[in-house]
């Protein structure tokens, strides 16, 4: 019985921190990682000038940490929103985590603290960029959760902003500095935070039978403009990769557009749910094309999104995403 009780709890936190999102966060600081590193050389796989410098300058050590710091602000989000969001579940979703008493809120406040503490604390260890960078994630997280997130139009805009800031902790391992201000990278972090502030716009709805009108409408619009803009910029910046932006990029858009068209103009809280979910298990895809651009291949990318891909269907099965 008691073993039963410490699994049911572990289910409870895995519920909470909404586990299969987590795999579509490490995506963000690697992308931005490999658009800074090959907006340096130029982008090319194994440029002659760089020689070693290329895979062994890449300090995967540093990128390895900008990962975990984005996953520990993830989770320090997820936390938060639920605590903040006690008092309306313990009446609308009394089955989450928190209200059910599945996990002890003043358990779940202090790690939720800890976790942002021991974040920027270990981004410490990629620079002073990085540190800047995670502090400013966790106050944008913060005014998302605590001030923004009923707002029609800026809290899906700050939502957004921590997708972005996320894959921009990428580009800090990479050097920081002027590697941030590349082109490729700021045009990836906007789409990166655009296409996440038009699925949460759409998921403001998903309650209770909502009028969508042009909202569903938005992923692919964004995707449409986005991969266009990292395309131009790729092009511009010498990454030899820089079509992956066209020939990947805008069928995901065309596939955005066909969730928006399934779902209709007006839809139940179920079918609005299953398309954000679809929509946001397509960040591991948009987190692909521009990892591919950066490294110079698809092949890598490719295999790693596949295997996150499945692995993210099947504990969606499990676990709740939104």
């Amino acid at each position: 019985m008691k073993i039963q009780r410490t699994v049911s709890k572990f289910a409870s936190w895995l519920s909470l921190i909404r586990l299969p999102n987590l795999l579509t966060v490490p995506g963000d600081p690697i992308a931005g990682f490999l658009l800074a590193s090959a907006a340096l050389f130029s982008g090319t796989c194994l440029p002659s000038d760089a020689g070693a410098g290329w895979i062994g300058g890449w300090e995967w050590g540093r990128v390895a940490t900008a990962v975990l710091v984005a996953l520990l602000l993830y989770m320090h989000g997820l936390i938060q929103n639920d605590w903040f969001d006690i008092r309306e579940d313990r009446s609308l979703r009394p089955h989450r985590p928190l209200p059910s008493g599945n996990v002890g809120f003043r358990m779940a406040r202090m790690v939720c603290i800890v976790l942002a503490i021991t974040a920027i604390a270990m981004a410490g260890l990629i620079g002073r960029d990085a540190v800047l960078l995670a502090a400013t994630l966790t106050a944008a997280v913060f005014l998302y959760n605590g001030i923004l997130k009923n707002h029609r139009l800026l809290g899906p805009l700050s939502m957004g902003l921590c997708r972005a800031l996320s894959l921009l902790l990428g580009a800090a391992a990479a050097g920081g500095g002027t590697r941030l201000a590349a082109a490729p990278v700021l045009a990836a972090a906007a789409l990166l935070g655009l296409y996440v502030a038009a699925v949460t716009f759409v998921a403001a709805g998903e309650t209770q039978a909502a009028a969508l009108g042009l909202r569903r409408w938005g992923p692919a619009v964004v995707l449409a403009i986005g991969f266009g803009l990292i395309g131009w910029t790729a092009f511009d910046a010498g990454l030899a990769a820089w079509p992956y932006a066209l020939v990947l990029g805008w069928p995901m858009s065309l596939w955005a557009g066909c969730v928006g068209y399934r779902l209709g103009a007006y839809t139940q809280p179920e079918r609005i749910q299953a398309s954000v979910v679809r929509w946001l298990r397509g960040l591991l895809f948009l987190q692909c094309v521009l990892a591919a651009i950066g490294w110079g291949c698809l092949v890598v990318p490719g295999v790693m999104f596949l295997l996150l891909w499945l692995l993210h269907g099947r504990l969606a099965a499990r676990y709740a995403c939104t």
